[in-house]
């Protein structure tokens, strides 16, 4: 059973899989990351060592020439792999239970098809990738019950990689204290020694670093390389550093501190959650919770919960567009918590086989009003907009033009077509708003060596590189019949 909803939920994604790189469901940085894939580069900050590395072996496996659709089809199967570990974790924790299958099958479900979660999967993005490592560390962390002393390491290791696919995997931090404080405290009990040395957490410590030095030290076999996508050129510890730890998008946290605005930052993103389960799944979340409660399973509704409230508080304060993205986590554990609702459901209907059935048969017509309403919310097969736009560019564009791009849209587009698809080599793509850093100015220096930049010291701006370059220059547009103006 679990393998044929494996097939179903990768059928589904398929179904639904963007063409190529898509502006669909915030999927534009895809371009970017597989310009990066595709060219040995560096893509915007944390720069991603753990996803290139990744992405990189498995898209190499996939029989298409196209780097779009394998990225893609990546992040299918990643955020397969993570509505797998939700069945697992489900199947372990109720083992011995006769509603042990139901209830996994359900938690992977729910998971699978809410329609952030759907968004995800179907787009180049390390959302689906970032899930896998929340689900294998719940299940490392909570099956059996709590972290045997020989996984301690294992758990810290792959915390650690996990960390160079996206930093706020840094919340399991606290979750696997909770545990291993729990596990240990019962254990100082029984030996007599004092909680503080019966605790021992070198080992994952030591992994957690042996994970990240090995994620973030990857990055530094394409610090000399020629790619044209390497973001700060980090080529010093300060510029590696403002890689990593991506200062330049620090403006964006802005957690609301007034009352009026955290309220209604607040009222946002529940509602944003909300919309992952609509009422009949809130309602099973809500069973759920009572649920992991009353048979008082300490571990998981700890883990779960702080995991929940943390991605809450961290979508609160990082204002973005796309900001909803981060509440995936969140969505994994209630999502484990409506399982538990459909087990608690299941035990308390077991005996009137009438009401189990209309139970069950309620259940079906509910996760399928909730799969067409997120298949409706996450399709993108039929989003050519970024294809469309980037071909046109491409076949448009004068021989040897400047092509000055301003946002994330276009600009990614175009590096996906000019760097990863090797079209157009004659023409320069140069980002307006970059112009102002210095690491910027020396990778495309090295890109187009035929592009004169202003001497040291002065500044740069398209007009002095019109002036200096006496070649055809191109604005573009996202939303007009015209998709270039050019000066020839």
């Amino acid at each position: 059973m679990p393998a044929l909803i494996a097939v179903f939920i990768m059928g589904m994604y398929v179904l639904t899989l963007a063409p190529g790189i898509t502006w669909a469901n915030w999927g534009s940085d895809g371009g970017d990351y597989l310009s990066a894939l595709a060219t040995g580069g560096i893509p915007h900050p944390t720069g991603y060592p753990t996803y290139l590395a990744v992405a990189k072996m498995v898209t190499m496996l996939l029989p298409f020439s196209s780097w779009a659709v394998r990225g893609n089809l990546f992040s299918a199967l990643s955020m397969l792999a993570a509505s797998l570990c939700v069945c697992f974790l489900i199947s372990q924790t109720l083992r011995g239970s006769h509603y042990r299958i139901l209830a996994a099958l359900t938690g992977s479900l729910v998971f699978a098809f809410a329609p952030l979660v759907w968004s995800q999967a179907v787009v180049t993005e390390v959302y689906g990738l970032h899930a896998f490592f929340v689900g294998l560390l719940l299940c490392l962390l909570l099956v059996p019950k709590g972290v045997a002393n020989n996984r301690i390491f294992l758990v810290g290791l792959i915390l650690g990689l996990g960390l160079g696919n996206h930093v706020t995997l840094a919340f399991m931090v606290p979750a696997f204290l909770l545990i291993r404080l729990g596990q240990d405290e019962v254990s100082a009990k029984a030996s007599g020694n004092s909680l503080v040395r019966q605790l021992n957490i070198w080992p994952k410590l030591i992994g957690v670093v042996l994970g990240v030095v090995t994620a973030y030290a990857s990055l530094l076999l394409y610090v000399h390389s020629a790619a044209p996508v390497r973001w700060l050129n980090p080529v010093s510890p300060e510029r590696f550093w403002e890689l990593i730890s991506a200062r330049m998008y620090q403006f964006y946290w802005r957690f609301p501190l007034e009352s009026e605005a955290l309220l209604e930052r607040l009222k946002i993103v529940l509602g944003a959650l909300y919309e992952q389960f609509a009422f009949p799944g809130i309602f099973l979340v809500g069973c759920g919770l009572l649920v992991l409660l009353l048979e008082q399973r300490k571990p998981v509704t700890a883990v779960t919960g702080w995991v929940t409230i943390a991605s809450v508080l961290f979508t609160m304060g990082y204002q973005t567009e796309d900001a909803h993205v981060y509440l995936i986590p969140a969505v994994l554990c209630l999502a484990v918590w409506a399982a538990f609702g459909i087990y608690g459901l299941a035990k308390k209907f077991s005996r009137s086989r009438l009401l189990s059935l209309s139970a069950g048969l309620l259940l079906v017509i509910l996760l399928g009003q909730q799969m067409v309403k997120s298949f409706r919310l996450a399709d993108a097969s039929q989003d050519y907009r970024a294809i469309v736009y980037g071909e046109r560019v491409m076949q448009e564009a004068p021989e040897g033009a400047m092509i000055f791009t301003h946002q994330d849209k276009e600009t990614f587009s175009l590096w996906y077509f000019h760097y990863a698809e090797q079209q157009r080599p004659d023409l320069a793509v140069i980002v307006v708003p970059l112009l102002d850093y210095e690491w910027y100015l020396e990778v495309l220096s090295e890109t187009y060596p035929n592009i004169i930049l202003p001497a040291s010291g002065d500044e740069v701006t398209r007009l002095s590189l019109e002036t200096l370059n006496p070649r055809p220059s191109c604005t573009t547009f996202l939303l007009s019949l015209s998709v270039l103006d050019c000066d020839l």
